[in-house]
């Protein structure tokens, strides 16, 4: 599930990308350049790939920016 969000990341993220940023990247906008646009990209391309509903209550970008964070919404979605 990991492997498959931060391909989800790795596509959103501009051309001149290098992966190994984001295998050590915590937050989507300080460590890889994300804007308040590319975090709602981010939020419907995870809803579309996990088959999961972000409430209103998440879709803040304070919480989307952590890639933690995602990891746990995803699992929590899909217990």
């Amino acid at each position: 599930m990991k492997e498959k969000l931060l391909q989800i990341i790795a596509n959103l993220c501009e051309e001149n990308f290098e992966e190994e940023k984001l295998k050590e990247a915590k937050d989507l906008v300080d460590d890889l350049g994300f804007d308040s646009i590319s975090i709602v990209e981010l939020s419907v391309e995870i809803e579309d790939n996990f088959g999961i509903h972000i409430s209103d209550e998440d879709l803040d970008i304070e919480k989307l920016r952590s890639i933690e964070f995602l990891i746990e919404l995803i699992d929590s979605e899909n217990d």
